[in-house]
């Protein structure tokens, strides 16, 4: 399993002290799995209100769901799009 897949696992399951193992081991908060789901997608709809702000305070993903400019990721879909200057 890849390191997005386990960010995401761990987000869905709701294991907040995982989502920050992976965060630390350099997981991009805003990367999708392998179905392309992203840990922050998951965590909102289980729920798990700690993972979503773990997530969000981790700084590479905004709460409107753009990925932010410290990451300059660009996406494509709905979901993300590239940010503002």
């Amino acid at each position: 399993m890849d390191m997005p897949d386990r960010l995401t696992r761990a987000a869905e399951n709701g294991d907040a002290a995982a989502v920050a193992r992976s965060l630390d081991a350099g997981a991009e908060a805003d990367a999708p799995n392998s179905v392309r789901r992203t840990a922050l997608d998951l965590a909102v709809n289980a729920g798990h209100v700690d993972v979503v702000r773990l997530l969000l305070a981790a700084g590479r993903i905004r709460a409107d769901g753009r990925v932010s400019t410290t990451s300059r990721r660009r996406c494509s879909g709905r979901r993300c799009a590239p940010t503002p200057r």
